[in-house]
């Protein structure tokens, strides 16, 4: 499948444009609403807490969670959590998340 090559003669249509932001827009809200805005993440993979430069590894991310959670409410906002071959979650982030075991 290759990419279709637009013609000197074919132009850009705005209408057709709109339509399919708004589809997209849509669709994202009706995959929000379906999950409530969560995060769904396994709380059994090692991770590390970054609080202001100080690098904390925990072997799970349940366990760096709850120290995310026992720090005081300035630093919370800085500090990040990052799952080991995953992503890094923010304190907004980390406020979404469940835990939901991965079957291996």
């Amino acid at each position: 499948m290759g990419r279709k090559r637009l013609k000197a003669d074919d132009a850009i249509n705005p209408a057709r444009m709109l339509q399919r932001c708004a589809l997209v827009a849509a669709f994202s809200a009706i995959l929000d609403a379906m999950s409530d805005g969560k995060i769904f993440a396994d709380p059994d993979r090692p991770a590390t807490l970054n609080n202001g430069g100080a690098l904390d590894d925990c072997p799970t991310l349940r366990e760096v969670v709850m120290a995310w959670h026992q720090l005081p409410p300035d630093q919370r906002k800085r500090a990040t959590i990052r799952v080991m071959g995953g992503p890094l979650y923010t304190a907004t982030d980390i406020e979404r998340l469940q835990f939901r075991k991965v079957r291996s």
